[in-house]
């Protein structure tokens, strides 16, 4: 039977690979880009980040999209009260030494959908009514770093990751969206990229 080389990654957390990084958002539940831009003294031979979201994701590297792998919406649905799934990106090929860039696009998702004039789709209780997972849309990732040396490092969402509204004002993800692209910052999940005061 033809078939591909398939590599396959689990991450177990233990004491010496606990997840390091913290969520990260701005207390709301409307879209947002997230953003970090690591500069790096050295090209790392290896580089796998694991991402998770509280909503919908698109990641990106470098101005790349293909840094996702082909992947759109991360992550799929679940049940959040029990489960928060997280993805895998090899970034070993997107990398470079000096400025590099982390981002995502978080949208509301199945987490914290965005009703809009449409009707909920989050768990229906005993009573008819309708309760968001969530009302805090965030973004979480762990970003490891392997050099031919044997060294390694962690970048992880912290303080230091900016933070700013989307253009996306309305995000449903069975009614479609709302933009306003006159606000589109340009270059933002790119270097080079000159950050302003909200």
């Amino acid at each position: 039977m033809p078939h591909t080389s398939l590599i396959f990654r689990t991450w177990f957390e233990d004491e010496l690979n606990r997840w390091k990084g913290v969520w990260i958002g701005d207390n709301g539940n409307k879209p947002l880009y997230v953003r970090k831009a690591p500069c790096l003294d050295r090209k790392p031979s290896r580089a796998i980040a694991f991402a998770s979201g509280l909503g919908h994701f698109n990641f990106v590297c470098n101005g790349d999209p293909a840094a996702a792998n082909g992947h759109v919406l991360d992550l799929g649905w679940t049940n959040y009260h029990r489960t928060v799934q997280f993805v895998a990106y090899d970034l070993s090929n997107i990398l470079e030494q000096g400025e590099n860039v982390l981002g995502a696009h978080i949208g509301n998702g199945f987490y914290a959908g965005d009703q809009g004039d449409d009707h909920f789709f989050w768990p229906c209780y005993e009573d008819n009514t309708y309760v968001r997972y969530g009302n805090e849309l965030c973004f979480f990732m762990d970003f490891h770093l392997f050099y031919d040396d044997g060294s390694r490092e962690t970048i992880t969402t912290g303080p230091d990751w900016r933070i700013r509204k989307s253009t996306t004002t309305l995000a449903n993800i069975y009614s479609s969206e709302t933009k306003d692209l006159r606000a589109y910052p340009a270059g933002w999940d790119a270097p080079g990229f000159q950050e302003d005061e909200q």
